[in-house]
């Protein structure tokens, strides 16, 4: 889902904005690398908790369309 990519990425986006400012578009500020480092691994830890769940839940919801849908024999 796009809004999950969106809500995953925005941390490290914003990170990388605000500590690349006044800088070359080559050069960023060590501390900034590390800040957007340390986020970016905070979020792929959280994400690797959470994940299972979110698809669980997803499927759980989806599940009785998709099992009408495959149901009818002109879909499938």
């Amino acid at each position: 889902m796009p809004v999950i990519a969106i809500v995953l990425l925005s941390p490290s986006l914003i990170i990388w904005i605000v500590a690349h400012q006044g800088y070359p578009p080559h050069q960023m500020d060590t501390a900034g690398l590390w800040i957007g480092t340390a986020v970016s691994v905070a979020v792929s830890l959280i994400t690797f908790a959470w994940a299972p769940r979110v698809a669980a839940t997803i499927a759980r919801r989806r599940s009785e369309r998709l099992h009408v849908y495959l149901s009818n024999p002109e879909h499938g």
